[in-house]
């Protein structure tokens, strides 16, 4: 129940921080700490689409919309992006080649 109620928030304060700094091309640090399972992913996640979303300013700042589809391109990759870095990672401290890659030094 505890969860329900925190995820009815209209709008977060970080979102709207965020977002006033983006527009004054500033930059806002944000660090989100706690136990494990209190659900820091998930509230990174809905201030991220908060934060791309359509906002108003009536009385208060609130989001109208989140708009999740900007998030996943930031929030989310494939597998095979996954692997190709971390074998650019490996090879850069190796300094050999993975035989699956068409790259050249």
């Amino acid at each position: 129940m505890l969860w329900e109620a925190r995820s009815k928030v209209s709008y977060s304060i970080t979102a709207w921080e965020i977002n006033r700094a983006y527009y004054f091309d500033g930059f806002l640090p944000c660090v989100v700490e706690g136990v494990q399972r209190i659900g820091k992913s998930a509230y990174s996640s809905k201030v991220f689409a908060q934060a791309f979303g359509v906002w108003e300013s009536k009385l208060e700042p609130h989001c109208v919309k989140s708009d999740l589809e900007a998030v996943k391109p930031w929030m989310t990759f494939l597998p095979r992006e996954y692997l190709d870095i971390i074998l650019d990672v490996y090879e850069k401290e190796k300094g050999i080649m993975h035989a699956s890659r068409n790259v050249t030094l």
